[in-house]
């Protein structure tokens, strides 16, 4: 899992171009979504104007987790990121004053903190039940998804995982998150401890899971209300340990559930309106639906190819003779013929001969007719007829073409 480790600084301090580091108010309180601060930097960053505050309830992009919107004295804040312990706010337009009043969209955080925490409890019960181990995160604006360490996943194990993650969400069990010393960190069983020292911020549920995490949390587990699996594939990774396989697991949680589970339900009623069937039977009427269509398509097929041999036959059967060529004309238009030529065994173009070819070929010539005078040939094409024929259809023309070449006019 890709963490992001933030330091809680006793005193302010300065950085290599002397700006002071942000305090960040959501580590103290994640529901906080009013604050009121002070400009320390202004700048441009990203083609837009930046302010840097001494302190901050936004979160910044990182760890898998977007940033959060809101306004900084009704300026939309557009984009929020993290540098050397500074936090930076991306503005839609220039901020008047030093003074500010910060608003966070409070739908966006809440929603961010209940996937971000049900990544935690997924991931743990993926790992506590089938060992697991998450190897990355990232929170769409869509769904959410982890990387499992591991070669495939099965129906039974997926459905097992969101069944205790969604155990957990419903015991409602406090969500704790603090910064933990050395010593501390030492007697925690993290799931992936962290390779740096110091001060360290870890999210807890008791007697599940313990993660480094400097994301925003709700209070307890039931905040994240529900969690569902979408669907899974394997994937190539580098860093999954497992022959470079990895699984992709595609989940939603709270408001995305709900609305994901809206629309299906909305669209699984049409459909079983349109089959005239009940819920239960749209399964089983939708199968019946496909055998029926596919036994249509293949007799279509069959008429298709019977049709063909039929008006190949009628073709040769009533072609007239010009000189050593037997001609079928059709709808002249302006004294301009298309030529179908074939031949009783397929010339040396260039272009590869289709699946099924057994006897013939096709030239596609323009001219003005002229009698008995050549074609100047236009374009190549193959002949779909013939391809498409059966086997004893193109056989029998086949025979009854042997020796001479036919001209077929096509409008």
């Amino acid at each position: 899992m890709v963490i992001l480790v933030y330091y809680q600084p006793t005193e302010p301090i300065s950085t290599n171009v002397s700006i002071m580091i942000t305090e960040c108010l959501y580590f103290v309180d994640a529901y906080l979504t009013r604050f009121s601060a002070r400009v320390v930097a202004r700048a441009e960053r990203g083609g837009r104007p930046a302010v840097a505050l001494d302190q901050s309830a936004f979160y910044p992009e990182g760890g898998g987790q977007p940033h959060d919107a809101g306004a900084l004295n009704d300026v939309p804040v557009r984009d929020v990121q993290v540098e050397d312990g500074v936090v930076w706010h991306m503005l839609e337009h220039p901020l008047e004053g030093d003074a500010v009043e910060g608003a966070i969209d409070w739908p966006r955080r809440f929603d961010h903190m209940q996937q971000h925490h049900g990544q935690h409890l997924l991931s743990a019960a993926f790992e506590r039940l089938y060992g697991l181990r998450t190897i990355s995160f990232h929170l769409g604006g869509a769904s959410s998804t982890i990387d499992l360490a591991g070669a495939a996943l099965t129906a039974d194990q997926a459905t097992a995982a969101e069944e205790l993650a969604n155990q957990v969400i419903w015991e409602d069990r406090p969500v704790l998150a603090r910064f933990v010393t050395a010593e501390e960190l030492a007697a925690l069983p993290l799931r992936k401890p962290p390779a740096v020292e110091g001060a360290i911020r870890v999210v807890s549920v008791p007697d599940f899971d313990h993660s480094a995490c400097g994301g925003t949390h709700p209070r307890a587990t039931g905040g994240v209300g529900l969690l569902h699996i979408r669907r899974w594939e394997r994937r190539a990774s580098s860093s999954s340990g497992q022959g470079g396989s990895a699984v992709r697991v595609e989940f939603l949680c709270g408001g995305r559930a709900l609305r994901d589970l809206r629309w299906k339900n909305a669209a699984f009623g049409r459909l079983a309106a349109a089959l005239s069937v009940g819920a239960e039977q749209v399964e089983a009427a939708t199968a019946r639906l496909r055998e029926a269509e596919e036994r249509a398509r293949k007799r279509l097929e069959t008429v298709g190819e019977q049709l063909i041999a039929y008006e190949a036959h009628e073709l040769i059967e009533h072609a007239e003779r010009t000189g050593e060529l037997r001609v079928q004309r059709r709808s002249p238009r302006a004294a301009v013929w298309r030529y179908w030529a074939c031949a009783p065994r397929r010339p040396s173009w260039s272009s590869p001969a289709p699946k099924g070819w057994m006897w013939t070929a096709v030239r596609c010539c323009a001219q003005r007719w002229r009698g008995s005078a050549g074609a100047a040939v236009a374009s190549r094409l193959w002949l779909k007829a013939a391809c498409r024929m059966p086997c004893a259809s193109r056989k029998r023309l086949r025979q009854r073409s042997r020796g001479c070449k036919i001209l077929v006019t096509i409008p």
